[in-house]
């Protein structure tokens, strides 16, 4: 008997990490507590020029993620994400000019938050070692990671949510020295947050004002 095909695994582009939480769970309220942490991409750079857009190979990796995200989106509620009413539904994608933390507030950023309540995520450094309660220091807000995800939707809350898999730290920067509460600053309960896809056709997110319209 053949064995089944092995699941394609989605990867992100590169991204910058902020409000880290892979090493141990972080509850919010009466939330479930959950792994997690925040990804800013910058699909076609930064504002200021210096952080690079996507490269070819990353543009599809982005394309994966929004069409699959998209799959979700109309299993579970019958129209693609991006038909979706922003005021009734909670879709993953923000602007980076949504918040003004250390690290936001560029317009051409595009920011989710990725998490997983159930397993605890393996994190690589940059040359492939597992990484450690012993050196978990390594990984931190404001260094630059790829993560492994999956999308998911949630018919209760109408949310739509990127799941978080296993990660690697791609390279250092300046760390993000900031300590604010990630509910409140990405909003929803940890249960709420599901991957989807999109059609992959553009990095759109949505919206009149959309950056990367």
């Amino acid at each position: 008997m053949a064995n089944p095909p092995k699941k394609a695994v989605l990867l992100t582009p590169k991204f910058r990490v902020s409000f880290e939480s892979v090493f141990e769970k972080s509850a919010f309220g009466d939330s479930t507590p959950a792994y997690s942490l925040v990804g800013l991409f910058y699909p076609t750079g930064s504002s200021d020029g210096k952080i690079p857009g996507f490269t070819d190979g990353e543009k599809e990796k982005w394309k994966a993620i929004t069409a699959a995200l998209n799959v979700v989106s109309v299993e579970t509620f019958k129209k693609g994400w991006k038909e979706l009413d922003r005021g009734i539904y909670k879709i993953p994608f923000h602007k980076g000019d949504e918040k003004s933390y250390e690290g936001y507030g560029d317009p051409k950023m595009i920011y989710f938050r990725m998490a997983n309540s159930m397993v605890r995520p393996q994190v690589l450094d940059a040359s492939g070692t597992r990484l450690t309660e012993e050196n978990r220091e390594e990984f931190y807000s404001g260094c630059w990671a790829q993560a492994s995800v999956n999308p998911f939707a949630n018919a209760k809350w109408k949310s739509l949510s990127i799941g978080l898999g296993n990660l690697k730290k791609v390279k250092d920067d300046t760390s993000f020295m900031g300590g604010t509460n990630a509910e409140d600053d990405f909003g929803g309960n940890a249960d709420e947050y599901a991957e989807q896809a999109a059609d992959g056709d553009d990095f759109s997110i949505g919206g009149d004002d959309d950056p990367t319209a």
